[in-house]
């Protein structure tokens, strides 16, 4: 009977040794594998969101492409351009939110597009920012609407650079 006892107490030390071997390590998996996971998920769906982010702000102030100046249509899509070359590199949410504002503005195909230096010149970014003079509303210049979706789409493409 003794023999028995000392049997099944060993057998039982030697399950609880494995199960608790076996149960953390099972744990540990399923935690990193859900880290991993949720973190290739928001990378995924986060490249993404540059175009959301764009559709939101220009929608927020026009309801539709029609109505953007185009002089306005070049800036935003310059807004990304020249977030891109002061970024150095084209992370992937920079490049999508420049190819959806091309066609989104109906720039695609368009010499501003083709030609180099245009859409991401920052000189002329800055000059092309100035408002309508009141004074002299025959020269071009972007209303006050136009002058914040152009900013906004600006800080939303450097904030969208990838960096931590």
């Amino acid at each position: 009977m003794l023999e028995v006892l000392l049997t099944f107490r060993a057998t039982l030390d030697a399950v609880a040794q494995w199960l608790g071997t076996v149960g953390s390590t099972v744990f540990w998996d399923a935690l990193i594998a859900h880290v991993i996971v949720h973190q290739a998920e928001i990378r995924g769906i986060g490249v993404y969101t540059s175009v959301e982010l764009f559709n939101e702000i220009v929608d927020l102030h026009f309801d539709s492409s029609r109505d953007i100046s185009d002089l306005a249509r070049i800036q935003i899509a310059r807004a990304v351009g020249v977030a891109i070359v002061k970024q150095g590199s084209m992370y992937p949410t920079m490049e999508l939110m420049l190819r959806h504002a091309i066609q989104y503005l109906g720039l695609r195909g368009k010499s501003v597009v083709a030609q180099t230096g245009v859409l991401d010149n920052e000189d002329d970014f800055i000059m092309d920012l100035g408002g309508i003079d009141p004074e002299d509303p025959d020269v071009v210049g972007l209303t006050k609407e136009e002058q914040v979706v152009v900013l906004s789409v600006h800080l939303s493409a450097l904030m969208l650079d990838g960096a931590p």
